[in-house]
């Protein structure tokens, strides 16, 4: 089984960008982390796959390298 993990930052309330970090821990141990990504309102960060039960994680990639950032996302399943 794949997991796939993201960042949708879905309100600012004027404040402004935002810096995500995220880290992954498999028992305990921290295994993956990514910190200060910059993201601004509405963005939806693609951040990694993790493969279970094996506990492999990789970064997702952007095409031309950098991080997968998709600009004014809208999750169907809440109104924005």
């Amino acid at each position: 089984m794949t997991y796939k993990v993201g960042v949708h930052y879905w309100g600012d309330n004027d404040f402004g960008p935002s810096f995500a970090n995220v880290r992954v821990y498999i028992y305990s141990t921290l295994v993956f982390e990514i910190a200060e990504v910059e993201l601004v309102k509405n963005d939806m960060w693609d951040v990694c796959r993790i493969e279970w039960p094996a506990g492999n994680v990789k970064a997702v990639v952007a095409d031309g390298g950098g991080h997968k950032i998709t600009a004014d996302y809208e999750n169907p399943m809440f109104v924005q």
